[in-house]
């Protein structure tokens, strides 16, 4: 497939234009992509985007959310409390043997 490029079809009988991308295909035949935005109708710069890890070359979305960390915080403690379950788990069954 050959590198992709900018594109736009009309939309209906409109002069108002949908931005595309163009891939070609190995056999030779043209597609256009529609993008998809993905972000605050109100506030153009709020948008996801996608990145590329440097250090696994994998594609993904990326959005930010200010209550991110309040998550990872939660998520560490139910860890901790499932650690000191397990443990206690480990303790239950040495007794029982």
């Amino acid at each position: 497939m050959a590198d992709p490029t900018e594109g736009t079809l009309a939309v209906g009988d409109t002069s108002d234009k949908l931005d595309t991308t163009v891939v070609t295909h190995e056999d030779g035949t043209e597609a256009h992509r529609e993008g998809v935005f993905v972000g605050d109708p109100a506030t153009a710069a709020a948008r996801a985007a996608v990145n590329k890890d440097a250090l696994t070359s994998d594609y993904g979305v990326v959005a930010r959310d200010p209550q991110i960390e309040d998550v990872i915080l939660a998520l560490h403690a139910v860890l901790d409390e499932l650690r000191e379950i397990k443990m206690h788990l480990n303790l239950i069954t040495e007794f029982e043997s």
